[in-house]
């Protein structure tokens, strides 16, 4: 009977823990207002950053996937002046390296969701096709680390968030 009770659990544990990372959507970090600010502002922003030498914050020489990506840079510590530079832009000062880079991958996502879209239809060869299920299968990997609130906002100012990042000459 132990025995019966301890693997109902475990497969119950199990079941819950499998549904839990299926189900796991990162924390909303952007508003409408910071959209449009950074929209309005990036060119100040990024230039106080290089400033700074921020960029050391986050660039790795180290290949990861989408998601170790996400959970590094979540985890950067800024300094004082830095948390300042990005509160004054209308980010979070502890998370704004993340703000940005949770924009840089959504465009890259919005993108690559209406390349698919366009060629969905497209008479295309099997090399073509398995490339297309190669990069729709990164697509998910990139969505799944953003928010769906926050993706909804970078759908809505794709345009202008994609000349932005378009504009942008250099690292920070």
């Amino acid at each position: 009977m132990k025995k019966i009770i301890f693997i109902v659990l475990s497969v119950l544990f199990c079941s819950a823990f499998i549904f839990s990372q299926n189900n796991f959507e990162r924390e909303s970090v952007l508003t409408e207002q910071s959209v449009q600010e950074f929209i309005k502002d990036y060119k100040y922003l990024f230039a106080d950053l290089k400033n700074e030498n921020a960029g050391k914050l986050i660039y790795t020489e180290k290949a990861e996937s989408v998601r170790e990506t996400f959970d590094r840079v979540l985890k950067v510590k800024p300094s004082k002046k830095i948390k300042r530079i990005f509160e004054k832009y209308g980010f979070d000062g502890d998370k704004g390296m993340y703000q940005i880079l949770v924009l840089q991958y959504g465009i890259v996502a919005c993108t690559i969701e209406e390349t698919l879209n366009e060629i969905a239809n497209e008479n295309r060869t099997e090399k073509q096709k398995e490339n297309d299920r190669q990069t729709a299968a990164w697509l998910s990997e990139i969505k799944a680390q953003i928010n769906s609130s926050d993706y909804k906002l970078i759908q809505k100012y794709f345009k202008e968030l994609y000349e932005v990042f378009n504009r942008i000459e250099e690292k920070i």
